[in-house]
């Protein structure tokens, strides 16, 4: 029984028992094409089989006499309707859903909600507002384990996802709602699984664009005005400037054919977004002006986001495989806790956050014979969130709802720093299959602060 995958060339072979049962564990997802050959019998190739992460694939050759058939070849895969191999409640994300899908955001996580049992759910946390956030089961999305190619990629602080991956840089991912693994707990929630792309024989590149102009832009606050008269003032009827433009792409080739391959993506989001500050307000502000504050009648929010993944995969025989992978993201926003659409502060009213996200992993699968199979994964990983203040303004806090001055809810600042190791085993013994291993998170660092009404 051979295993060959159709982009790399590795190959993964094992012999089936003498009651023609057979398995090849710890598969990179992908697309095989499997070999089958047994003395007396003629071969038996299928062509198209494709391997899902947290998947189990079943594949019964029909091997017929020598003399009937030199080669029986199927070149086409057809899917159980009915997964009897695990009891696991599930759904894969694939590549083609991923690059055909829009998603608001280029958040990959906010395809999660294709799955039964997950739905959309409001971010709890300011720092990564723009992160998908789904729920299982009617929860808040906090009690989820979300792994990155085996590594963990939770925020032990508040829950949820920790680092945002560029969507040109995942292969695809599956979520398990229900009785997952062992092996994949550490939550009570759901699991969320995604592997990352990787170079392949052949040189591959793609490129996207995203762009969306202010004058393509419906007038929301006429739009809520029309649906209640008293919510604005007729002169405050305005549609604030917003545009945003996301662009990137990736490309991986071949170090040494069958051997070794390269990757790498990236992604950049500019966007500029603006709130309204109403008339009244702008009013009142302007009488403090000769105090240090500033009137504005649009508050800027502006936010930037870049991501980008560096992967490497060695392959120097069929036993052993190695991977390199960085990935990292950095994003700025300004003024984002003030509000939206309408916002009753200054330009001294708001804050700036800044989020730095790093993430580098290295794994080892050996197969150390065609029943046992060994992999090691080694995870670091950062997270620094500082929050601060855009002026040391004494903060004013008048009946109406205006405020200025310092921001009343910062500085905050998040700290994490991790390092991870984990080890699968799995062994084959004729009609059994065991799987051993350990899942050691050792979290170096972990604090931060949080502090209210700091203002002078």
């Amino acid at each position: 029984m051979r295993a060959i995958h159709k982009g790399t060339g590795l190959k993964r072979e094992t012999t089936a028992s003498s009651s023609g049962t057979y398995e090849i564990t710890q598969l990179v997802p992908g697309d095989y094409r499997l070999e089958v050959e047994a003395k007396g019998f003629g071969r038996f190739v299928a062509e198209q089989v494709s391997v899902n992460v947290l998947g189990r694939t079943t594949v019964d050759p029909e091997l017929k006499a020598a003399g009937t058939a030199e080669q029986v070849t199927v070149t086409a895969e057809s899917a159980p309707l009915v997964e009897t191999s695990k009891t696991d409640v599930s759904g894969v994300i694939n590549s083609k859903q991923l690059e055909s899908l829009p998603v608001n955001g280029r958040s990959f996580a906010s395809l999660a909600v294709l799955i039964p049992g997950a739905t959309l759910e409001p971010s709890f946390d300011p720092t990564k507002a723009r992160t998908g956030t789904f729920s299982i089961g009617g929860s808040t999305g906090r009690n989820l384990n979300i792994t990155i190619d085996g590594g963990d990629n939770k925020d032990n602080a508040v829950g949820g996802i920790l680092q945002n991956f560029t969507m040109e840089g995942i292969q695809e991912f599956a979520l398990s709602t229900q009785r997952f693994s062992a092996a994949n707990g550490r939550s009570g929630g759901a699991l969320l699984s995604v592997i990352s792309k990787g170079g392949t024989n052949g040189f591959h590149g793609t490129g996207f664009g995203f762009f969306r102009d202010d004058v393509f832009n419906a007038n929301a606050p006429q739009l809520l005005a029309d649906a209640n008269q008293n919510l604005f003032d007729p002169q405050d009827i305005v549609k604030p400037p917003f545009d945003r433009q996301q662009f990137g792409g990736s490309v991986g080739g071949p170090l040494i054919k069958d051997k070794a391959f390269w990757f790498g993506s990236v992604e950049h989001t500019r966007e500029r977004g603006n709130s309204i500050v109403p008339t009244s307000i702008f009013d009142q502000i302007s009488l403090l002006e000769p105090l240090g504050y500033k009137a504005v009648h649009f508050l800027p929010q502006p936010y930037d986001d870049t991501q980008f993944t560096l992967k490497a995969d060695i392959h120097p025989n069929n036993n052993h495989a190695f991977t390199l992978r960085y990935a990292g993201q950095n994003n700025e926003a300004l003024n984002d806790q003030a509000g939206f659409l309408v916002v009753f502060t200054d330009l001294s009213g708001g804050d700036k956050q800044v989020n730095d996200l790093h993430n580098l992993l290295g794994s080892w699968t050996w197969t150390i014979s065609p029943t046992i199979v060994n992999q090691f994964v080694y995870q670091w990983s950062t997270f620094n969130n500082q929050i601060v203040a855009t002026t040391d303004l004494p903060l004013l806090v008048f009946s109406d709802g205006l405020t200025v001055g310092r921001n009343g809810n910062v500085p905050q600042q998040t700290l994490q720093r991790k390092h991870q190791f984990r080890d699968d085993l799995t062994w084959n013994r004729g009609k059994h299959g065991f799987k051993f291993g350990a899942d050691f998170v050792y979290e170096r660092l972990m604090g931060g602060l949080f502090e209210f009404y700091s203002a002078p």
